[in-house]
Formats: structure tokens, sequence, C-alpha cells
């Protein structure tokens, strides 16, 4: 059983289109990880191990909101990847 059903994923500076959506899912039920409702459970956490356990174990979907920012600034992207492939 997963925590969430969706978790989100975005650069802050896109973090009103996905604060939108959290909260129309959210009238209908849906469990959603979106990282302003969960700042008290995060605080002090190491980000790294805390999204890499939200995003890979705690919610069935991981839905990034993929922008020219989101690319930027890489996110996420080694969460996912085996530790070999890495590497060089």
């Amino acid at each position: 059983m997963y925590k969430y059903d969706f978790g989100f994923s975005f650069a802050g500076e896109d973090r009103e289109y996905a604060k939108a959506l959290a909260q129309l899912v959210k009238r209908e039920s849906v469990r959603v990880f979106y990282d302003e409702d969960f700042e008290a459970d995060l605080w002090g956490q190491d980000v790294y191990q805390g999204f890499q356990q939200v995003y890979g174990k705690d919610c069935r979907f991981f839905v990034p909101f993929i922008s020219a920012n989101y690319i930027a600034k890489n996110l996420e992207l080694p969460l996912f990847l085996p530790e070999q492939s890495c590497r060089p």
C-alpha cells in the first residue's frame, strides 16, 4: 500500500502549476505528496534520502513537472537510476 497516489516534483519556479494541480486532485480525495504540505515532516532530513523514499517507495506514481527550469536544475534524475548507471 502506498502512502500517496501521486508525488509531484517540480522546480521552484514552477510551483504555482504544481500547487494548482495538487489542490485540484486533493478535492477528489486523491493522496498527493506536495512538498509544502509536509514541510514539518521534511525539516532536518537529508533532502536526497527523504525525496528518494517519497518518490521511490511512498508514491504509486511519480509526476515530474518537466520544464526548462526542471531540466536546468537536473532535479530528481539520480534518485531513480541504479547506482552503477550513474558512474562513467
